[in-house]
């Protein structure tokens, strides 16, 4: 075991602070790779020898582990399953996994909880992914229904399209710097990525613009699909020059380096077939919002009327189904 401290100078003297690692324990490897010290971009992998990883994502058992290693200190109610939370936190760094943890403490402290529930973990996990709500915005009601159609564009492209990751939550509560959010989660840790699934990213992505487009008209698409055209692009992008999934351009790939020394007609040719692939994506997509313009519509007045949706209360939704809520958790 070792003990490493911060150190500052002050009027040439060497001052110790808090030590930012405790205590390091040797362990025999164990086949995983476990994100120490809540780091976010850092992980060691275990053995004789420990390498240090970065920007290392942990697997499910990983996670689980990570998180019962973390709630020991904290009350959990009998609802919670950590295996359970473990599977629902694909993607998540070991110092997030303890953050979710944090977060849902103190969340069942301001509900004036003994335990931390289920319902604070799903709270402490929205807030991860999606941001922090910013109740105080104010929004008007047009702004508000026409980000419902926007992100309900989203979800409507995820759920009939084939290949899209599975939906999680949408919402219009204003999070972070965005005024609505559409999740997706995997339900499983994805190893590799198809071409039709990478074309069901780019698809996604288009609903929100097609939905303002086919609502509003294309005069009245507003600059909130910028951060859409951003992602699209740079799937497309990488599809044409990286994982050679272009005809045009072939099986190739071209690193960052090579980028920088490509010809002017390759990088036409690139461009060009990444606007071919968001053109396409477009069509495809305003045919499917036309094709369901009634659910369309259904879900985005249900976004306007309760705000926040999870997966269930979305398929009731788009079905023209009541969403029973508690008068209030509205």
């Amino acid at each position: 075991q070792s003990t490493s401290s911060t150190e500052t100078e002050t009027s040439g003297s060497l001052q110790h602070k808090e030590a930012v690692i405790e205590s390091i324990e040797r362990v025999s490897f164990n086949g995983y790779v476990y994100d120490f010290c809540g780091c976010d971009n850092e992980a060691f992998f275990g053995g004789n020898n420990p390498v240090l990883l970065h920007n290392s994502r942990v697997h499910v058992r990983g996670r689980q582990a990570i998180l019962q290693t973390h709630a020991k200190k904290i009350q959990l109610a009998n609802d919670v399953d950590l295996s359970v939370v473990a599977r629902g936190t694909i993607g998540f760094s070991g110092a997030q996994l303890q953050n979710l943890l944090n977060i849902a403490a103190i969340e069942a402290t301001k509900q004036r909880e003994k335990k931390v529930g289920n319902k604070h973990m799903d709270f402490a996990k929205d807030r991860i992914i999606m941001g922090s709500e910013r109740k105080s915005a104010i929004i008007s009601p047009e702004n508000k229904l026409s980000t419902a159609y926007h992100e309900g564009g989203h979800t409507i492209a995820a759920m009939y399209t084939p290949g899209a990751m599975p939906l999680h939550k949408v919402t219009v509560m204003p999070r972070g710097h965005a005024l609505g959010v559409t999740v997706q989660l995997p339900e499983i840790d994805q190893v590799s990525v198809s071409k039709s699934e990478y074309l069901a990213m780019i698809d996604v992505c288009m609903g929100g613009r097609a939905a303002e487009e086919l609502v509003y008209g294309i005069d009245k698409v507003t600059s909130g699909c910028t951060s859409d055209l951003q992602r699209a692009t740079k799937v497309a992008t990488a599809m044409v020059s990286e994982y050679g999934m272009s005809d045009k351009v072939g099986m190739i790939s071209y690193d960052n380096d090579d980028k920088d020394k490509m010809s002017a007609s390759l990088r036409q040719t690139i461009d060009s077939e990444v606007q071919e692939i968001n053109a396409e994506s477009n069509k495809r997509v305003m045919n499917l919002l036309r094709e369901h313009r009634k659910e369309l519509d259904r879900l985005a007045n249900a976004l306007v009327e309760y705000e926040t949706l999870d997966k269930n209360e979305i398929e009731r939704a788009v079905k023209g189904l009541p969403i029973k809520r508690d008068v209030f958790s509205k």
